[in-house]
């Protein structure tokens, strides 16, 4: 059965082996709900190994993300200040085991931050330590049955981080992300549309990899709801500063550079559950 189950999660772009658990504790979070007070899980935050326990979880599966025949459309385009990636129809991506366990979550929309100028522009820091950039995938509970209910629920959201770090030469992979962001601003169209594995090729092998850290947190935007688990990956994605550049040099629609959305200040820890897988 197990060999049966590895060849199918292969093809849909799945982790490999869970990490041993320590103590095997099956009361902690995320086994079990945890309640939380106003303000208490807060995001984004500094995430400190030395306060994370491991957890023996299987693995997290992506579907309709990079197989060729059926990934999921999307839309790519300029949204106010920011690039923005959206679901584009009804038919959706969604992940599904690992924290999440049998519960579904749907694709709903992606934001990439990075910073002007400097080398930090993620949101997140993993044992005090900064990224060139950082990408948020971001998916509702299915029975929520859409992005702005979803967050009125302390499970209703689940968002997949990514973080980029600078390399000396180009990612070859993010050649046709580049060449759509930079369409949008030549021609002076509001989006494109595409295939999530036409233009985000460069995020699967961090999405096969099994080491991550998971804890229960917030949007990190106003209303800031306390509604999110994040699964922020250890590993990264490479990044040129001349494709970092390409970024930097894309302008919003009131003329000035955009920034992706804004950065929230690293939040206290306060104590909070955080596991690595």
């Amino acid at each position: 059965m197990f060999k049966i189950l590895f060849v199918l999660v292969s093809t849909l772009i799945l982790h490999g082996p869970s990490i041993e658990v320590s103590g095997d504790n099956p009361n902690l979070w995320p086994f079990v709900e945890q309640q939380f007070s106003d303000w208490q899980v807060q995001s984004p935050i500094n995430i400190k190994s030395q306060y994370a326990y491991n957890v023996n979880l299987t693995s997290l599966l992506y579907y309709r993300y990079w197989r060729e025949d059926n990934s999921v459309q999307i839309k790519i385009g300029i949204k106010k200040k920011s690039l923005y990636i959206s679901n584009k129809n009804k038919i959706r991506a969604h992940i599904t085991g690992g924290p999440l366990f049998e519960k579904k979550y749907l694709f709903s929309r992606m934001y990439i931050h990075w910073n002007t100028e400097g080398k930090i522009g993620s949101e997140h820091q993993i044992n005090s330590q900064g990224y060139t950039m950082e990408v948020q995938m971001v998916h509702f509970k299915r029975e929520y049955k859409h992005y702005k209910n979803a967050k009125r629920y302390p499970d209703g959201i689940c968002i997949i981080s990514y973080f980029g770090k600078l390399s000396d030469g180009d990612n070859p992979l993010m050649s046709d992300f580049m060449t759509a962001v930079q369409s949008i601003q030549i021609t002076g169209s509001t989006y494109i549309l595409s295939t999530f594995n036409t233009h985000f090729k460069w995020l699967v092998d961090l999405a096969k990899n099994y080491c991550y850290y998971v804890y229960p947190g917030s949007i990190t935007k106003p209303p800031f709801n306390q509604c999110v688990t994040w699964v922020v990956y250890e590993n990264t994605f490479s990044i040129s500063q001349a494709q970092l550049n390409i970024l930097r040099s894309l302008i919003g629609i009131n003329g000035q550079p955009l920034t992706s959305i804004k950065r929230r200040m690293i939040q206290p820890f306060n104590n909070r559950p955080l596991c690595h897988v």
